[in-house]
């Protein structure tokens, strides 16, 4: 289920890793990792590194906002929101940029606050939903989060990559592509069995469904955390609100 389709890409890196020199420096950038690679670049350390690209920090998220020219000064009004606004998005790049990119033309030019107040249920959303996770109410369904597609911008940027890759899994890795939905009814981490529990329904085997999860880590589409001395999981709240949606439909998977 994470493999390189073609053999001879495995052959190309395992030739390069245990060269004794190579001059050349190769970046690889994707959200697929064929584990097969991380098996052998783990065995050479000398040429081999791995980095996860994680959301913005806080800081950085200004910034971004920043440098498309949108004031996030202390002393102006608009900055509590896009500091909301990208909490919601929990930093993700392509997602803030493309708002960014909308606050910026037409129709605001720059207003914060009035697309704080056409888009504001969207964000608040979300931030209700994080409270009663904090609250202990950790299951929730019935949330109806669009923070994928609740402008075109959105659905034309975002939301189709995000389609892509939840079609990709789908079509490849059917019951990792179950789990990352039905796991969508969590608001916040959860310990592992919680999410795997949800395969039993689906006359999936004990040991289909550990793969099925190794699929979302391998894709990182599911994060992992220490909650209290636990091991838990949990999904990006823009992955979380495209799985919402996959879920109303999950029923149709044969």
């Amino acid at each position: 289920w994470s493999t390189f389709k073609d053999e001879v890409f495995l052959q190309f890196f395992s030739q390069i890793l245990t060269a004794e020199t190579f001059q050349s420096r190769i970046i690889i950038t994707s959200q697929e990792v064929p584990n097969q690679l991380l098996s052998a670049g783990s065995r050479y350390g000398n040429f081999w590194d791995t980095q996860l690209l994680t959301g913005l920090s806080a800081s950085e998220q200004l910034v971004l906002f920043e440098k498309t020219r949108l004031e996030t000064g202390p002393e102006s009004a608009g900055t509590n929101y896009l500091v909301r606004i990208g909490q919601a998005y929990e930093g993700h790049p392509l997602a803030l940029r493309v708002i960014a990119g909308e606050i910026g033309s037409r129709p605001f030019f720059g207003d914060v606050i009035s697309y704080w107040h056409r888009y504001r249920p969207e964000i608040e959303a979300v931030e209700e939903a994080i409270a009663a996770a904090e609250a202990g109410q950790a299951v929730g369904g019935e949330d109806k989060w669009r923070l994928d597609r609740f402008t075109r911008t959105l659905r034309r940027n975002v939301r189709h990559r995000l389609e892509q890759t939840f079609q990709r899994l789908r079509q490849d890795v059917k019951f990792a592509y179950i789990l990352l939905c039905e796991a969508s009814v969590y608001r916040c981490a959860v310990p592992e069995d919680w999410w795997l529990s949800h395969l039993e329904y689906w006359d999936c085997e004990v040991e289909f469904r550990e793969l099925a999860l190794e699929a979302l880590r391998d894709r990182f589409l599911v994060e992992d955390a220490i909650a209290e001395g636990e091991y838990t999981l949990r999904q990006h709240n823009l992955i979380r609100s495209v799985a919402l949606e996959h879920l109303k439909g999950l029923n149709q998977i044969s």
